[in-house]
Protein backbone atom coordinates (compact mmCIF):
# COMPACT_ATOMS: atom_id res chain seq x y z
CA UNK A 1 0.00 0.00 0.00
CA UNK A 2 1.10 3.50 -0.71
CA UNK A 3 1.27 6.14 2.02
CA UNK A 4 -2.10 7.84 2.36
CA UNK A 5 -3.95 5.19 0.40
CA UNK A 6 -6.84 3.26 1.81
CA UNK A 7 -7.89 -0.33 1.45
CA UNK A 8 -11.55 -1.22 1.46
CA UNK A 9 -12.67 -4.76 2.19
CA UNK A 10 -15.85 -5.77 0.45
CA UNK A 11 -18.00 -8.85 0.90
CA UNK A 12 -17.79 -11.89 -1.29
CA UNK A 13 -19.07 -11.36 -4.81
CA UNK A 14 -22.47 -12.85 -5.48
CA UNK A 15 -23.04 -14.70 -8.73
CA UNK A 16 -25.59 -12.78 -10.84
CA UNK A 17 -26.15 -15.36 -13.56
CA UNK A 18 -27.48 -18.78 -12.62
CA UNK A 19 -26.09 -20.54 -15.66
CA UNK A 20 -24.36 -19.84 -18.93
CA UNK A 21 -26.75 -18.17 -21.33
CA UNK A 22 -27.18 -15.48 -23.92
CA UNK A 23 -28.13 -12.11 -22.45
CA UNK A 24 -29.59 -9.06 -24.10
CA UNK A 25 -29.27 -5.50 -22.86
CA UNK A 26 -30.89 -2.20 -23.67
CA UNK A 27 -31.19 1.29 -22.19
CA UNK A 28 -34.31 3.09 -20.97
CA UNK A 29 -35.10 6.16 -18.90
CA UNK A 30 -35.92 5.31 -15.28
CA UNK A 31 -39.46 6.29 -14.23
CA UNK A 32 -38.41 5.97 -10.56
CA UNK A 33 -35.18 5.45 -8.63
CA UNK A 34 -33.90 1.91 -9.27
CA UNK A 35 -31.16 -0.08 -7.57
CA UNK A 36 -28.53 -2.19 -9.27
CA UNK A 37 -29.93 -5.66 -10.07
CA UNK A 38 -33.47 -4.60 -9.19
CA UNK A 39 -36.28 -6.51 -10.88
CA UNK A 40 -38.10 -3.95 -13.01
CA UNK A 41 -40.76 -3.68 -15.69
CA UNK A 42 -40.79 -1.67 -18.90
CA UNK A 43 -43.95 0.39 -19.24
CA UNK A 44 -44.58 3.32 -21.53
CA UNK A 45 -41.00 3.10 -22.80
CA UNK A 46 -39.57 3.59 -19.29
CA UNK A 47 -38.14 1.33 -16.61
CA UNK A 48 -40.07 1.16 -13.34
CA UNK A 49 -39.72 -0.89 -10.16
CA UNK A 50 -41.57 -4.19 -10.53
CA UNK A 51 -44.73 -4.59 -8.45
CA UNK A 52 -45.33 -7.71 -6.34
CA UNK A 53 -47.65 -9.11 -9.02
CA UNK A 54 -46.44 -8.80 -12.59
CA UNK A 55 -49.25 -9.27 -15.07
CA UNK A 56 -49.03 -11.41 -18.18
CA UNK A 57 -47.58 -9.58 -21.15
CA UNK A 58 -45.51 -7.21 -18.99
CA UNK A 59 -41.90 -6.86 -20.09
CA UNK A 60 -39.60 -7.75 -17.18
CA UNK A 61 -35.99 -6.57 -16.99
CA UNK A 62 -33.11 -6.35 -14.50
CA UNK A 63 -31.41 -2.99 -13.87
CA UNK A 64 -27.69 -3.38 -14.62
CA UNK A 65 -26.82 -0.33 -12.52
CA UNK A 66 -28.58 2.06 -10.20
CA UNK A 67 -30.20 5.22 -11.53
CA UNK A 68 -32.29 8.11 -10.32
CA UNK A 69 -35.66 8.89 -11.87
CA UNK A 70 -35.14 10.58 -15.24
CA UNK A 71 -31.68 9.08 -15.80
CA UNK A 72 -30.88 6.50 -18.46
CA UNK A 73 -30.36 3.03 -17.02
CA UNK A 74 -28.94 -0.05 -18.78
CA UNK A 75 -31.05 -3.16 -18.27
CA UNK A 76 -30.84 -6.87 -18.95
CA UNK A 77 -33.84 -7.86 -21.05
CA UNK A 78 -33.05 -11.57 -21.11
CA UNK A 79 -31.00 -14.02 -19.10
CA UNK A 80 -30.93 -16.75 -16.46
CA UNK A 81 -30.46 -15.07 -13.06
CA UNK A 82 -29.62 -16.16 -9.51
CA UNK A 83 -32.68 -14.99 -7.56
CA UNK A 84 -30.54 -14.24 -4.47
CA UNK A 85 -28.49 -11.65 -6.39
CA UNK A 86 -31.54 -9.63 -7.42
CA UNK A 87 -33.36 -6.83 -5.59
CA UNK A 88 -37.02 -7.82 -5.28
CA UNK A 89 -40.28 -6.19 -4.22
CA UNK A 90 -40.21 -6.35 -0.41
CA UNK A 91 -43.03 -8.91 -0.03
CA UNK A 92 -41.35 -11.46 -2.30
CA UNK A 93 -39.21 -13.24 0.27
CA UNK A 94 -38.83 -16.80 -0.99
CA UNK A 95 -37.72 -18.43 -4.22
CA UNK A 96 -41.15 -19.71 -5.25
CA UNK A 97 -42.79 -16.31 -4.88
CA UNK A 98 -39.93 -14.67 -6.79
CA UNK A 99 -39.99 -17.21 -9.62
CA UNK A 100 -43.78 -16.98 -9.87
CA UNK A 101 -43.66 -13.17 -10.03
CA UNK A 102 -41.69 -13.27 -13.29
CA UNK A 103 -43.30 -16.38 -14.77
CA UNK A 104 -45.13 -14.22 -17.34
CA UNK A 105 -41.78 -13.10 -18.74
CA UNK A 106 -40.58 -15.04 -21.75
CA UNK A 107 -37.00 -13.82 -21.47
CA UNK A 108 -36.10 -13.42 -17.77
CA UNK A 109 -35.78 -16.60 -15.71
CA UNK A 110 -34.68 -17.04 -12.10
CA UNK A 111 -33.09 -20.09 -10.49
CA UNK A 112 -31.64 -21.45 -7.30
CA UNK A 113 -27.93 -22.07 -7.64
CA UNK A 114 -26.79 -25.67 -7.19
CA UNK A 115 -25.12 -26.36 -3.85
Amino acid sequence: MYAGSTHEVVGAAIKLFAKQCDVATSEYVAAADVKQYQVCVITGGKVDVAPAAITAGTIVCIAASEAKAGQTVPVYTSGEFNHEALVWYSTLTDFTARRNSVVSSQTINVHNLPL
